[in-house]
């Protein structure tokens, strides 16, 4: 926990964000509802699908700016009560969206990016950079079990009634209100790593790139990867098994990569669970059609997918930009995500064409070169507290050692 910032701060932001995170996650899946309610055809849908996440990254930009007009606390309210009723549009009005579905996706989009930068950049805020890798893999973790529970409860709902639920877990973050959190007092001593501007803003690109390659093949290869395991498993059941078993372990690995992104450092994770990917997609290139790399890859992804999200969705960004002005660093290092969404669709037919064994290959070469801007990049861990937490572990070996020694 930061200097200066009480539990009850650090809960009120974790809560936002633990929020924020499973009911942009939902919308989604609610848009996606919603096109198959009003019967349109798989192709446009895509089209629709490319329209929310271009407003989601559009407004994610535009979103950094508004802390400066707005008191930030009052503008996440704002936004919680925004974002709800934008969800419960479908329930509201299910006639008149029919004939306004491209409308409904960008707002929606939009609705999901304006406050993006500012609920990452507060969690960041109300965090000590030793504890923010935890801080971030417990909040995920929370938010991955709770997106397993709610994708289960509406699985069998219709539009309206999941319009309802979602809306409803939306508004119940306005609850936070009843901590009275407050804006975090910006030290003026405190300095980021590296100090200087030409290296923070170089840092910044070294990690922006893996996380950059990374989005991209994640999501331009989830359309070939779910053929292919479709062909491999033609039971629903099944499928559905492996997708709640790759979010649930990407919970779990949220939690231990955030746990350990604080004790090893972040650029070691990071590269540890990219290298553990890009085998994921070669052993998937080699044997596509069998059932052990399926359940292999959806396991290993699950893991790349926890680890990296605690730490460059929520952790990178807020360790590399000063306090109290880090919305432009979070606005434009979470923008990868929602472009590569774009762009994965419009990529579609072309990676259909080269064929699935050739896409995983080059997937596993592209998450390999990724490994290198991170060789150059510094560890955004300060040096002084992995040593600190060697010599504790070292002391604690050693009293054990002389209590032993004594027992003899």
């Amino acid at each position: 926990m930061d200097q200066g910032v009480s539990r009850r701060d650090l809960l009120a932001a974790s809560l936002i964000s633990f929020n924020a995170f499973t009911w942009a996650y939902l919308t989604a899946g609610l848009l996606k509802k919603a096109l198959e309610f009003y019967l349109i055809q798989p192709s446009e849908q895509l089209l629709y699908l490319a329209l929310y996440y271009f407003a989601l990254g559009a407004f994610n930009i535009v979103g950094q700016i508004v802390p400066k007009i707005v008191r930030r606390i009052n503008f996440l309210h704002a936004w919680t009560v925004y974002g709800g009723l934008i969800t419960f549009l479908p329930a509201l009005f299910p006639n008149f969206l029919l004939n306004h579905l491209a409308s409904f996706a960008f707002i929606l989009g939009a609705s999901v990016g304006i406050g993006i930068p500012s609920t990452l950049a507060y969690l960041s805020d109300m965090t000590a950079i030793q504890e923010r890798g935890t801080v971030s893999g417990i909040t995920l973790f929370v938010s991955y079990v709770s997106l397993v529970i709610l994708g289960l409860t509406v699985q069998s709902l219709d539009l309206i009634k999941s319009s309802l639920v979602y809306a409803l877990w939306r508004f119940w973050a306005l609850a936070t209100v009843l901590l009275r959190p407050r804006e975090p007092e910006i030290d003026e001593r405190e300095k980021p790593y590296p100090v200087s501007r030409a290296q923070r803003i170089s840092s910044f690109v070294l990690y922006l790139i893996p996380w950059t390659m990374f989005s991209l093949v994640d999501q331009s290869t989830k359309p070939v990867v779910k053929f292919k395991t479709e062909l491999v498993f033609p039971e629903k059941e099944f499928l559905g098994f492996l997708n709640v078993t790759g979010v649930i372990v990407g919970g779990l690995s949220s939690l231990i990569g955030g746990v350990q992104s604080d004790r090893l450092g972040r650029k070691r994770t990071i590269i540890l669970a990219l290298v553990f990917l890009g085998l994921g997609y070669a052993i998937l290139g080699l044997t596509p059609y069998e059932s052990v790399s399926q359940f292999y890859f959806a396991v290993v992804n699950g893991i790349a997918w926890g680890v990296l999200t605690s730490t460059f969705v929520f952790t990178i960004w807020g360790d590399l930009a000063p306090k109290g002005s880090r919305e432009k660093y979070y606005s434009i290092g979470v923008s990868p995500l929602f472009l590569a969404g774009v762009v994965s669709i419009t990529l579609t037919d072309v990676l259909a064409q080269i064929g699935a064994e050739r896409v995983f290959y080059l997937a596993c070469l592209m998450l390999f070169l990724s490994i290198i801007p991170l060789l150059a990049a510094p560890e955004t861990l300060p040096h002084d507290v992995v040593e600190r937490r060697r010599f504790k572990k070292y002391m604690k070996e050693a009293k054990r050692l002389r209590e032993g020694v004594k027992s003899l």
